[in-house]
């Protein structure tokens, strides 16, 4: 098993509150001919594929859904840097060999597992340990303290990350787009021996400086955020 030295999960909470009637279908017609009749707009709202036929419980069930925190659960919060975070900074030039592909979670709530996979894919490219794109499905199906596609909690999915472990995605594929949870298997989609690469630790970070400068000097953070259900189902076009 292969170790990461180090990961970050940072967990930011926009309440955003809005109530709503779930039953209603999620894509409004009239809603987004009415935002685009204002002509002082910079950015154009659609129709978003994904959630044509669904109502708005069942695109709630497709997000995370769920507190950010396990309940009663403490997590570390990193010190503060005596760095100051720099006024601008690109990850493309700073590790160009370490940027990988844009995913797609397809119809399914593994945002949260992505989201994870990810940062601990870049991290440890960063860190001088190239494994290249990590599995997402293999955080939806084997991490039983997650929910698979309807959401997880981002605390739990790091110390799943620090305990267990997660293959690569060439080993695990991602399967479950259709909304599925799939089974967890214990070998590579080919047969072979699965290698497990781990996170060594997690946490948080204390402020927005903080966090700036910690995506500077060891790679992206995690974030969560709650917001209104319109959010999602728009496509914004700037």
């Amino acid at each position: 098993m292969q170790r990461v030295i180090i990961a970050l999960a940072l967990f930011v909470a926009l309440a955003l509150c809005q109530r709503v009637d779930l039953s209603m279908p999620a894509i409004n017609s009239d809603m987004i001919a009415e935002l685009n009749k204002d002509e002082t707009r910079t950015w154009e709202a659609g129709v978003n594929e994904v959630f044509i036929g669904k109502t708005y419980a069942e695109v709630r069930d497709m997000l995370i859904s769920r507190d950010f925190f396990a309940i009663d659960e403490e997590v570390d919060v990193a010190p503060e840097s005596n760095v100051a975070a720099p006024t601008s900074f690109d990850s493309r030039q700073q590790w160009p060999k370490c940027i990988h592909p844009i995913r797609d979670q397809a119809r399914c709530g593994s945002c949260w597992a992505f989201a994870a996979s990810e940062v601990l894919s870049d991290r440890s490219c960063i860190a001088g340990k190239d494994v290249g794109v990590l599995s997402p499905q293999y955080l939806v199906s084997c991490d039983f303290s997650d929910y698979g596609c309807q959401g997880g909690y981002l605390t739990n999915s790091w110390a799943f990350l620090v305990k267990t472990g997660i293959p690569s995605d060439a080993c695990y594929p991602y399967t479950s787009g259709g909304g599925a949870r799939g089974q967890c298997m214990t070998k590579c989609h080919d047969g072979s021996a699965l290698v497990l690469h781990k996170a060594s630790k997690y946490y948080l970070t204390g402020s927005v400086e903080a966090t700036m400068t910690d995506i500077a000097a060891h790679g992206p953070a995690e974030a969560g955020f709650s917001g209104m259900l319109n959010i999602y189902i728009f496509i914004y076009n700037f």
